[in-house]
């Protein structure tokens, strides 16, 4: 018994990359990320245990402070701001909140954060790159679930709608482990030939998932990364080099996929700067909330605003159908401003909302719990969930502004200021994505192993 535990042990680093991994899949769902916190403390129960009997004599010293006494004060005074500004109590599971997860997050990255653990990520990441390249060829979005038919492939001319979901549930889960298979290489030691066939998978991985986030992320990371190197090295012919091999390996990659040019490909064939705000369903037919049977879930969120004020006031339409997005708060109006001419997917639509709920809740937020907005797909006859697709949209909103300044001074004096490179590119991408700050998921053990590591990773050659 002894020497399977020893076994064990030695593998655990492996073994707390699968859980994470196969806590990404498309048969797992978020209960799933609970296995690893649990397996840790488990194998990590020792390590744990000296951290805390050394609490009371080094309680002033900083490590302490950050990793235990701040978080457990933000998730109390989280857990008042939920239940005197949280949203009602409908079931037992509304007791629930994400803030519940950040000391178990804490604790997972803390001990997560070793070579073998991003070897075995980086490793899965590419047999699941592979395992999409069938499916772009087979032109099937996934192996493993039914998606509906206006998802399937139908022409490859345009990257984003031949998007694949590899072992995922959706290609942007797909596409943000390739973000992170990407920033984990660089720092991971691999002989020359085999990092250079992981790079070129992750590069067709990048494709075969075309998430704009993702590759202006990984775009970024690339540019500070070679500028790294010219600083080191001082090298500018090396790093030109370097400049030449990495770009051009791309977009090689790039041009075996897509007989279109780049431009055509990032905008998806569309007129970039074009964008309304203004967009509303034909009213006469239009279903509303009360044509439903709501659940705590959906009553608990917030509808989702879809036109201005002017629009509807022009219409020859039941007012009372249709809710109005309000565009003259102060953060709405610098937001407008800062986005003219620039077309956002129609994510201006869902951040105005969040920008509006921000400007009406500035303390407090939606009381800890997790801001959701709802609507209608009329298509479909369904209520929809959509959550900010930005981490720091969703963060203010749901915590309010005093709790989310608190939560990321506790991220920052945690941060050991090292290994800046690859902290950027995440932070980025959760700008357009919501990427970061669910509680426990795949990019948030990368994002917080990476932040909370002593090691300097572009330093220590072991890596």
């Amino acid at each position: 018994m002894k020497d399977l535990r020893n076994i064990i042990l030695s593998y655990r680093q492996i073994i707390y990359g699968l859980l994470l991994f196969v806590s990404s899949l498309f048969f797992a769902n978020e209960k799933y990320y609970l296995t690893l916190p649990l397996v840790v403390f488990i194998l990590e129960f020792n390590a744990i245990k000296i951290f805390l009997l050394n609490f009371k004599s080094k309680i002033a010293q900083k490590k302490y402070l950050s990793l235990l006494v701040l978080p457990l004060l933000f998730c109390l005074f989280s857990a008042i701001n939920k239940f005197t500004n949280g949203n009602e109590i409908y079931s037992l599971k509304d007791y629930y909140s994400s803030f519940y997860l950040f000391l178990p997050l804490l604790l997972i990255s803390y001990f997560v954060s070793s070579k073998t653990f991003y070897r075995t990520i980086v490793v899965l990441i590419s047999i699941e790159i592979i395992i999409g390249l069938i499916e772009y060829f087979a032109s099937n979005v996934s192996f493993f679930i039914k998606v509906p038919e206006g998802n399937w492939i139908h022409s490859k001319s345009v990257l984003y709608d031949s998007r694949v979901y590899g072992l995922s549930l959706s290609s942007s889960i797909f596409a943000l482990k390739v973000l992170c298979g990407v920033l984990i290489l660089e720092f991971t030691k691999f002989s020359k030939s085999i990092k250079f066939c992981i790079r070129i998978i992750l590069m067709i991985g990048i494709i075969i998932t075309f998430n704009r986030a993702v590759l202006l992320a990984v775009f970024l990371f690339w540019l500070i990364f070679l500028i790294q190197i010219l600083i080191k090295d001082r090298s500018i012919v090396f790093t030109f080099k370097k400049l030449c091999l990495t770009f051009g390996l791309f977009f090689i990659v790039f041009y075996s996929f897509s007989r279109e040019s780049f431009n055509f490909q990032f905008f998806r064939g569309e007129d970039s700067s074009k964008e309304t705000l203004n967009y509303v369903y034909d009213s006469k037919n239009v279903l509303t909330f009360d044509d439903f049977e709501e659940n705590s879930e959906t009553l608990n969120a917030i509808v989702m605003k879809e036109a201005s004020l002017p629009v509807i006031d022009s219409l020859n339409t039941n007012k009372s159908k249709i809710e109005a997005l309000d565009t003259t708060g102060f953060l709405s109006k610098l937001f407008l401003a800062s986005i003219s001419g620039v077309n956002t997917s129609g994510r201006s639509v869902i951040w105005l909302n969040y920008l509006n709920f921000i400007d009406e809740n500035l303390l407090f937020g939606n009381g800890s719990d997790k801001l959701m907005l709802k609507t209608i797909d009329q298509e479909n006859k369904s209520i929809i969930l959509i959550h900010a697709h930005n981490s720091f949209l969703e963060l203010f909103a749901s915590n309010g502004l005093i709790l989310s300044l608190f939560f990321l001074l506790i991220l920052f004096l945690n941060w050991t200021k090292k290994n800046f490179i690859f902290i950027l590119p995440i932070l980025f991408y959760s700008i357009f994505q919501y990427g970061i700050f669910w509680g426990i998921s795949f990019l948030d053990v990368i994002f917080i192993s990476i932040l909370l590591s002593r090691t300097d990773f572009l330093k220590d050659e072991s890596f």
